[in-house]
């Protein structure tokens, strides 16, 4: 029985998107504020470590084999045919396989730790307990994120946008409090103070989807434990394989312009980025509900809506090229006022980054939409094609000593081949239907 028609799907859709965007705009204005505080209580060498532990961490998340995703999916679907049993068994499933990945992860840690324990001897105190209590907590949130996949499956995002808020909001106290009392080892004060604020703030999450949905329950599928897992890994894998391959297309900028260029050519290319960054994250905010909104259309056949909602994210983009156009008119003014007139601005990278940004939203509708449909043999193909591309042209732009420019304008060839490859999919998939 479908459960969910186009109008509740609409103001679902609307509901979750405006208390993402307050909430995420809350705790980006939070986590701005948590960087000066950070220099302040960390030295250059301890604020480089928690810069690196921290982005290692959010990226390794990915280790999980897809579990949450293919969870997140297989949970939404159901639930348009009020499969409620089946999908407690999924839950039960996917967290006892979160716990084997994260027992697994620290028994091979506790390996190479014996092996090499004498790489850990050129490590101070506080750095090796600082990187011990990240390790632990991002083992225990392993589990944890399960919660996050199923409130994006109840149609309920918000939640984790208000529950992040939380602990940045916990985060930043502490920061406060630290540097007040002037306490000793920052390091290993900071890092607690952010690992147990995310562990926390994660129950809490877990416990508001079981109290409020009675029907969540523990329920184990018995003897067809082994069919449900092999399930939810067969669907998970194809989630990972995209998500390491977005990895690398995405965030191996820095490493690549580092090996083949000059640091003057890496910052003025990284403070342009940070711009156009700050736009995609935004814009992101629009699209947190695609996917679970998504899954539930599809579901349930409504392919009308899913047509009708991709068009006006499309129209949100208007407005997107209308700034881009502007910041290119204004380049050199508009960065003098944020980083001073010694910046020098480099217009070529202003304006191939402006039409990355633009074709980088395009695509992100369509990758959205293709994830809640369940669709990603095409994404890993066009995403394999992107990075076997980057590379080469990343070697080619080595050897041949070209400017920084040409690494730039390859990076948004690909951006425009995974647009229209993607929306090539769609469009395919709509036809199918």
């Amino acid at each position: 029985m479908v459960i969910n028609n186009t109008n509740s799907r609409n103001s679902i859709f609307l509901y979750n998107t405006v208390l993402n965007f307050v909430f995420k705009v809350c705790t980006f204005v939070l986590n701005f504020w948590s960087i000066p505080l950070l220099l302040q209580l960390l030295n250059a060498y301890h604020f480089g470590i928690w810069e690196i532990a921290f982005t290692v961490t959010t990226y390794a998340l990915i280790l999980n084999f897809g579990l949450g995703n293919s969870l997140r999916n297989l949970i939404s679907l159901n639930l348009v045919y009020n499969k409620k049993s089946k999908i407690n068994r999924l839950i039960t499933v996917t967290f006892i396989l979160s716990i084997i990945l994260s027992v697994l992860f620290i028994v091979i840690f506790a390996v190479i730790y014996f092996i090499q324990k004498s790489a850990y001897f050129n490590l101070t105190t506080e750095v090796f307990w600082f990187l011990f209590t990240t390790f632990i907590s991002f083992c225990i949130n392993i589990v944890l994120n399960t919660f996050a996949s199923i409130a994006n499956a109840l149609q309920k995002s918000y939640l984790i946008s208000i529950y992040s808020f939380i602990q940045s909001l916990i985060f930043l106290s502490a920061l406060f409090i630290i540097n007040f009392y002037n306490l000793k080892n920052p390091l290993i004060l900071v890092g607690l103070s952010f690992n147990v604020s995310n562990i926390i703030t994660n129950l809490l999450l877990g416990i508001h989807l079981y109290k409020k949905n009675n029907w969540l329950k523990i329920e184990f599928p018995s003897h067809k434990i082994k069919q449900y897992s092999v399930f939810i890994f067969s669907i998970g894998k194809n989630f990972a394989i995209v998500q390491l391959a977005t990895l690398f297309l995405f965030s191996a900028d820095s490493i690549i312009i580092g090996v083949i260029y000059k640091i003057d050519a890496i910052v003025a290319y990284a403070v342009i980025n940070k711009l156009y960054f700050y736009i995609i994250t935004v814009f992101s905010i629009f699209l947190v509900q695609l996917w679970n909104s998504t899954t539930n259309a599809f579901a349930a056949k409504d392919f009308n809506w899913i047509n009708k909602i991709k068009h006006r994210l499309e129209l949100l983009i208007v407005p997107v090229i209308v700034f881009i156009i502007i910041l290119n008119i204004f380049s050199e003014q508009l960065f003098s006022l944020w980083v001073g007139t010694d910046f020098k601005v480099n217009k070529s990278i202003v304006l191939l980054l402006g039409i990355y940004t633009i074709f980088h939203i395009w695509c992100a509708i369509y990758v959205n939409i293709l994830n809640g449909m369940g669709i990603l043999k095409q994404q890993i193909t066009l995403y394999i094609i992107g990075n076997i591309f980057l590379i080469i042209s990343s070697v080619l732009i080595y050897f041949f000593k070209f400017d920084i420019e040409y690494f730039v304008l390859s990076k948004t060839i690909i951006i425009i081949v995974l647009a229209i490859g993607m929306y090539k999919s769609y469009e395919n998939e709509i036809k199918k239907a």
